[in-house]
């Protein structure tokens, strides 16, 4: 065989070049998986820093005006919607005759529910501040209306006709309802949840409520009626952390 002419390659050769292209192949897949891995890991590390930045800009925010605190809320026996163990515990302190805690409950909460409804446990502890008629009657009522479990929906009728929450009135609501309207009236005529209301409102002012709405989203204390967005930065920020 002159210089010009190739030689045929052996069949260990042969073996020995296939098992070369092949490592190098997995060498670079290797390599691309490793780099991808990197990107996934720097993308993730930069989402969490800023959902960090962005909690920290508005718990910074909110306690400048003295508005934010931390604090462990236990819920204790009161109305709950959503899982029962969840991550995440949502409490809204509120007041059924205050105008404020009406537009919460119209405008931010349904928000809340339609997206973190099945993720979330929220809670209502009523805190009747004194400030509005019918206040207590309207928290105790709700009580007598949440034995027929029907917590929620007299609630929703409670902000809905804000202000008119006589005794003839309540009573109507109930029967609206279909409840048991007897059932009811023995409930509420007989003030069985009179002490449970005052206990409310005295546990609501430790834990540092001073107007409603207020709000826990677990250890986070938020006062004010606020936009739906404040309360999802905190949501997912627990979500995430949880």
């Amino acid at each position: 065989m002159d210089g010009g002419e190739q030689r045929e390659l052996t069949s260990h050769e042969l073996r020995e070049l296939k098992r070369q292209q092949k490592l190098e192949q997995r060498q670079q897949q290797s390599s691309v998986a490793q780099e991808q891995n990197k990107k996934r890991r720097t993308y993730t590390y930069g989402i969490s820093i800023a959902l960090i930045l962005v909690v920290g800009i508005v718990l910074w925010k909110w306690s400048a005006g003295g508005i934010t605190a931390a604090v462990t809320v236990d819920i204790g026996n009161h109305p709950i919607i959503g899982p029962a163990i969840a991550p995440v515990q949502f409490v809204i302190f509120g007041d059924f005759q205050c105008p404020f805690t009406r537009r919460f409950w119209q405008n931010a909460f349904p928000e809340i529910l339609e997206k973190y409804g099945d993720k979330i446990k929220i809670a209502y502890w009523p805190v009747p501040t004194a400030k509005h008629n019918y206040d207590r009657a309207s928290a105790h009522a709700a009580y007598c209306a949440g034995e027929q479990d029907q917590y929620w929906e007299y609630a929703k009728m409670l902000f809905d006709r804000q202000g008119a929450a006589t005794d003839g009135n309540l009573a109507d609501y109930a029967r609206e309802l279909q409840l048991d309207v007897d059932a009811f009236w023995a409930c509420y005529s007989s003030g069985k949840y009179k002490d449970q209301v005052q206990e409310d409102y005295v546990a609501g002012r430790k834990f540092g409520v001073v107007q409603t709405p207020t709000v826990a989203i677990n250890e986070h204390i938020l006062s004010g009626d606020l936009p739906f967005e404040d309360y999802r930065t905190f949501i997912e920020f627990e979500l995430q952390h949880s």
